[in-house]
């Protein structure tokens, strides 16, 4: 459309005013208009001189490595609580987080996961008891997430690790039941692990497994009811398991521990 009289050929878009004006209007380059948006103050005129200095100081800081690991550091205190962790443990747990971001281990990797496989490497580390099983049901991931991450760690920051012990996992699953030390279902489960260390039976089976059927055959020897149901649910290991290390105890060394009652 044409104003006759006028000259003017261009329109506005948005009103469909005919101005002169607009022949003189340059367009705005992306550049230009992405950096107009992005600086202080051009939501709604506010100024850059009248934002805090301090909200400065923080959007400067908190970017999103710094994020994660306070995510992380929170996750490894709340997972201490869950699980009644030793103090100790958790702050070895703290520090091998630390360590983590310092060798960029947590790129791609669940903040949970990378959380449950540190406190294991902990744990290790502090000689605590603690299964994966454990660290999965608290922080509701897969286990075995969690193991393929703490093999990962265990390159790096987490070397030389002790293996676990079956010693650690019977204290604790004694304590759980509410067996004191000097208890007979105490000793005669201590007795009959030293025996089985000596004799190298332990050496690649699951120590929580041994533990916890060493502890249902003690009560059995000393006549205090146990169920295994309630070995089980304490050790965090399936009956079925139970019978199994109990199998092997009757067939293989009838000689050191003698036959069931």
């Amino acid at each position: 459309m044409e104003l006759k009289g006028t000259g003017v050929r261009k329109f506005c878009q948005t009103c469909g005013i005919a101005s002169p004006f607009l022949d003189t209007i340059k367009p705005v380059k992306e550049e230009e208009r992405v950096e107009r948006e992005a600086s202080p103050g051009y939501r709604q005129g506010i100024q850059a001189t009248s934002i805090p200095q301090e909200w400065l100081k923080v959007a400067r800081a908190a970017d999103q490595t710094e994020q994660n690991f306070a995510e992380c550091m929170s996750l490894v205190l709340e997972l201490g609580v869950r699980l009644n962790l030793p103090a100790g443990t958790v702050e070895e747990a703290g520090r091998l987080t630390k360590e983590a971001f310092k060798e960029r281990l947590s790129l791609g990797k669940s903040m949970r996961v990378l959380v449950g496989s540190l406190v294991y490497a902990a744990a290790r580390q502090q000689g605590y008891a603690l299964t994966l099983d454990e660290i999965g049901l608290a922080l509701r991931v897969n286990k075995r997430e969690v193991s393929r991450c703490f093999r990962k760690c265990s390159r790096t920051i987490c070397a030389g690790l002790p293996p676990p012990t079956p010693e650690a996992h019977l204290s604790k699953i004694l304590e759980g039941l509410g067996f004191t030390a000097r208890d007979p279902v105490s000793v005669e489960a201590t007795k009959t692990l030293r025996v089985l260390v000596e004799s190298n039976f332990t050496q690649g089976r699951n120590p929580s497994a041994i533990a916890a059927a060493l502890v249902y055959r003690a009560a059995r020897v000393q006549g205090v009811e146990l169920t295994q149901r309630t070995v089980a649910r304490e050790s965090l290991i399936t009956e079925t398991t139970i019978r199994s290390i109990c199998s092997q105890l009757e067939s293989n060394m009838p000689n050191l521990l003698g036959r069931w009652t």
